[in-house]
């Protein structure tokens, strides 16, 4: 089946800072890149409701607005035909979030969503933050995100990925990261970078009795278990990760690192000079998918890494390594979701 990679641009120069990616992408995996642009529904206001020092929205407006959103968007597409990227362009109209997953929900070729997480705010801007964490809860397929803190002079045209980072907590779920993450790398000869965090005691309970953590309805996870002997399991758990991709030839290291996680993964990229993180994050519930969304949340307004989150599906006994939702059929991704919602 023929893949495509659905960019939703909001016509700012922001919002474009996510296209080297998605062409690196494009590039990577034989895939359409499919530009969209949503414009919100015309306002219809009663005109004696209308206040008098502002011009009602008129039809012919609205239009105006379509014909310039095309316009912008067959501009970037020439661009990108230009670079031997087969790319599409659509318009469409209502709320961006609700459209932009419910476009990558109906097209079976959908494989990823990739978009810059804040763009120009305003009348004709929507706010890329505050959508893409709305994407985030309910995008079908994996969600590329790019967080541009200014417009770079010179930009590449294509990324580049040497070392991407893959967040591990040794679950199942964590695990299902791995083969998007290869997937990437292996066109690119890029090393993977597998890391685990080891979570320090919350401030309010340092020196909080047994009796007190119980009177406060919390059970220190410091006191369940020997702290160096957590150490011990996190590192032979990496290793074993490790081990299987080096098996089929992909470069690995590993990383413990001790304190957030969100904080720490992002202090991993930037020190590893990483060029893509890509973790898991939230399923169907339970407090391990629960921690995952947490996380993600909370790296995708503190990282500058760009980040690719997959929505991780039902726990498997098997992990299915190599069998990636960006190379293979997007329908692999529904499948995960849709075991999930019935179990």
């Amino acid at each position: 089946m023929h893949h495509e990679i659905l960019v939703p641009l909001d016509g700012s120069t922001f919002s474009e800072m996510v296209l080297p990616h998605a062409v690196a992408l494009a590039r990577s995996t034989g895939s359409t890149v499919t530009l969209l642009r949503v414009i919100g529904y015309p306002l219809t206001v009663e005109p004696l409701a209308w206040p008098g020092n502002i011009p009602p929205v008129r039809p012919i407006a609205h239009e105006g607005e379509c014909t310039v959103a095309r316009t912008y968007l067959a501009e970037i597409a020439t661009r990108l035909e230009q670079r031997g990227i087969p790319t599409r362009a659509e318009v469409l109209e209502g709320d961006p979030a609700a459209a932009i997953v419910a476009r990558a929900g109906t097209s079976q070729q959908t494989t990823l969503i990739a978009m810059a997480t804040h763009g120009y705010s305003g009348v004709r801007h929507w706010m890329l933050g505050s959508v893409a964490e709305k994407v985030l809860h309910a995008a079908p397929v994996p969600l590329l995100l790019v967080r541009p803190h200014k417009v770079a002079q010179g930009q590449a045209e294509t990324a580049t990925y040497r070392t991407i980072v893959v967040p591990l907590d040794g679950s199942a779920f964590a695990e299902q990261a791995l083969a998007e993450a290869e997937a990437i790398a292996c066109p690119q000869d890029a090393a993977l970078l597998l890391v685990s965090i080891l979570e320090d005691p919350p401030a309010e309970m340092v020196g909080l009795s047994d009796v007190g953590a119980a009177e406060a309805g919390i059970v220190p996870h410091w006191r369940l278990a020997d702290r160096q002997v957590e150490i011990e399991r996190l590192r032979r758990y990496l290793q074993t990760q490790a081990g299987r991709l080096q098996a089929r030839g992909i470069a690995v290291r590993t990383e413990l690192a001790y304190g957030r996680p969100a904080e720490e993964i992002r202090a991993v990229a930037a020190e590893q000079r990483a060029d893509l993180i890509v973790m898991a994050t939230h399923g169907r519930g339970g407090f391990q998918c629960f921690w995952l969304g947490s996380v993600a949340r909370k790296l995708m307004h503190v990282a500058e890494t760009p980040i690719l989150l997959i929505r991780a599906g039902k726990q498997r006994e098997q992990h299915e390594y190599g069998t990636s939702g960006i190379a293979k059929d997007a329908s692999v991704g529904r499948e995960r979701l849709q075991t999930a919602a019935t179990s």
